[in-house]
């Protein structure tokens, strides 16, 4: 294997770790809006995080809008990726292509090696 295809598979799994710790991220950035004593000065929609405050009023509850949150972001990157590899109707106007540093592309169903990614890591079941 040459050392250029190595790289690229190393960028490629880099690329998934970034994805991933985003997704898994977004859980822990949901339990601190609703949990935390005070708003996180982040908060764009401060009356929908009231909102949610007021109807989840169980670390259980909270936990569970923590997960489907994860899994709505994985959701969005799976479209994603979908879409950079071509199975989406923006494909019949052109193709995005994610190239590594020599030029090479990182194609070949990301959504489906993400997905597999996951799995790998332990992060889906």
């Amino acid at each position: 294997m040459s050392r250029e295809v190595e790289e690229s598979g190393e960028l490629m799994r880099a690329f998934f770790e970034d994805l991933a710790s985003d997704r898994d991220g977004v859980a822990n950035t949901v339990r601190e809006a609703i949990s935390s004593p005070n708003l996180p000065i982040w908060v764009d929609d401060t009356e929908a995080v009231l909102t949610l405050r007021r109807c989840l009023t169980s670390p259980e509850q909270v936990d569970a809008l923590a997960r489907f949150v994860r899994e709505m972001v994985c959701t969005a990157q799976h479209s994603a990726l979908v879409a950079i590899d071509g199975g989406s109707a923006s494909a019949e106007v052109g193709r995005l292509q994610l190239t590594d540093d020599h030029g090479h592309p990182l194609d070949g169903a990301l959504h489906e090696l993400y997905i597999g990614y996951l799995f790998d890591t332990g992060r889906m079941t």
